[in-house]
């Protein structure tokens, strides 16, 4: 799939994303999906350093890591 081909239903709590938005720094690292809010992901990452959390929309979403 390519960005802005995911839909909610393509996504799992635990499952992990790539994904890009202007004005948001995602280190090209994948972020763990934690939850969900409305029609927003909840997503969050704590790699080499860095901890954040936030909510991205599906169309943002690059690539999806089943897990």
């Amino acid at each position: 799939m390519e960005k802005g081909d995911y839909n909610l239903t393509d996504i799992n709590i635990g499952d992990e994303i790539l994904f890009s938005r202007a004005g948001i720094d995602d280190f090209r690292m994948y972020w763990k999906v934690i939850g969900f809010h409305e029609e927003m992901i909840n997503i969050e990452i704590d790699e080499m350093g860095y901890e954040d959390k936030l909510y991205i929309d599906a169309k943002d979403i690059e690539k999806v890591l089943k897990k």
